[in-house]
């Protein structure tokens, strides 16, 4: 069965790094400058990690404990906890 291209590109959108990236913009009313740009590093706080986790859960349907995040909090370690 052939798909439309954009269904395709809408399958490919929902990766989890990309959704990643787009909830930190959200949240942190910027872009992260790369995979792995540092969570406070770029303005977060306590508060706005809860925010972030909580869009996670809601939009990939994961939860991640924020212990899980000692090593630090990244987009490329949360699409990692994330998938």
């Amino acid at each position: 069965m052939n798909m439309p291209t954009q269904e395709l590109q809408t399958q490919t959108d929902t990766s989890p790094l990309l959704v990643i990236h787009t909830i930190w913009a959200e949240v942190l009313k910027q872009p992260a400058h790369n995979d792995k740009t540092d969570f406070f590093d770029a303005g977060g706080n306590s508060m706005l990690l809860i925010a972030l986790l909580n869009l996670i859960h809601e939009r990939l349907d994961r939860e991640i404990n924020p212990a899980a995040l000692v090593d630090g909090i990244n987009p490329a370690r949360l699409a990692e906890l994330a998938a």
